[in-house]
């Protein structure tokens, strides 16, 4: 069975539009503003970061898993990967 990759060029694509778009936000929001990052049930923010740890968390955690799913992709039995392919995809692309 022949290995394909389960991070394909739309992900990473995907990926360089959350980079473009956290580099804007870094140019466009003032360093000293908070951002909430969790709301409460009455729909007010109960947590809020610091502009640079809040912003650098999604870019943070979608390298993570980028890399984990090349990491499966790559090192995984193929025939452990292959059923499973399509549902990897559309987990990645979430």
């Amino acid at each position: 069975m022949e290995r394909e990759q389960i991070v394909g060029r739309f992900h990473l694509a995907m990926l360089g539009l959350l980079a473009a778009i956290t580099a804007t936000a870094f140019y466009k929001i003032p360093e000293a503003t908070g951002l909430p990052v969790h709301w409460g049930f009455d729909g007010r923010p109960d947590r809020i970061w610091p502009r640079n740890e809040a912003l650098a968390m999604f870019p943070v955690v979608a390298i993570f898993f980028v890399a984990l799913f090349a990491a499966i992709g790559q090192f995984a039995p193929v025939e452990r990967v292959e059923p499973g392919r399509h549902i990897a995809a559309a987990m990645l692309t979430g």
